[in-house]
């Protein structure tokens, strides 16, 4: 952990194995990573203990973990397609959604709690309503595996990047399509800006010979 004033790391935590997702609670308190094989570990940052408060393995891998805006629900994401959903700070399970027919391999939390998206190696996104966690709409269109979704500010747009060359904008409350970027090379990160409808995305860059230069964009949708 790095405090952005300082030069040297303020916290270390010990974890279990390798890490293949990190992911802060919204209020900022908790702090979750999940193990490529080993599990979840959630480490309460604000008590400054540096053992977790909650440590879980599961049946099947577990690829991410998402909170919900009001940090009462926690996502997981699963190698067999599944979202397991658990409450927080019990991690009591409360339901299995199962959303993909390969792997899920993202998550996306729309601002006011309302719509899960997820992404799976079946070249879809689909999204749901976090009340009973009924989909709402099935996405495609994709011819690889989805890899990003993330909403803008106010929940309105979802933003996606595959390994298809170029990144969607599809209106979260139809489902439907308003935008595509065309890009020139592979998504390597994808995220809106929290207080206006600025995206961000990287590449992994594009460029002759050996040459290959990486690239942050900004697009601004109108």
């Amino acid at each position: 952990m790095w405090d952005q004033r300082a030069k040297n790391a303020a916290t270390k935590l010990a974890t279990r194995g390798q890490i293949s997702n990190i992911c802060w609670s919204p209020s900022g308190r908790y702090f979750a990573v999940v193990g490529r094989e080993d599990g979840l570990d959630i480490f309460d940052i604000a008590s400054g203990a540096q053992t977790p408060v909650v440590s879980a393995a599961f049946d099947d891998l577990a690829y991410l973990v998402r909170w919900d805006a009001s940090e009462k629900l926690l996502f997981l994401a699963t190698h067999q397609g599944a979202v397991e959903v658990y409450a927080w700070p019990t991690m009591q399970p409360l339901t299995t959604i199962p959303a993909h027919a390969g792997s899920c391999n993202c998550l996306g939390i729309d601002p006011r709690g309302k719509v899960l998206a997820t992404g799976g190696a079946d070249a879809t996104m689909e999204l749901w309503s976090t009340d009973d966690f009924a989909m709402t709409h099935v996405v495609d269109g994709y011819e690889s595996p989805l890899l990003f979704a993330d909403f803008n500010m106010d929940g309105r747009f979802i933003a996606s990047a595959s390994d298809d060359m170029d990144i969607k904008i599809h209106d979260s409350f139809s489902g439907e399509q308003v935008h595509k970027l065309a890009v020139d090379s592979l998504t390597t990160a994808l995220e809106w800006h929290p207080r206006n409808l600025a995206l961000a995305y990287g590449s992994a860059g594009a460029g002759k010979g050996n040459v290959v230069k990486p690239t942050v964009t900004i697009f601004l949708k109108s």
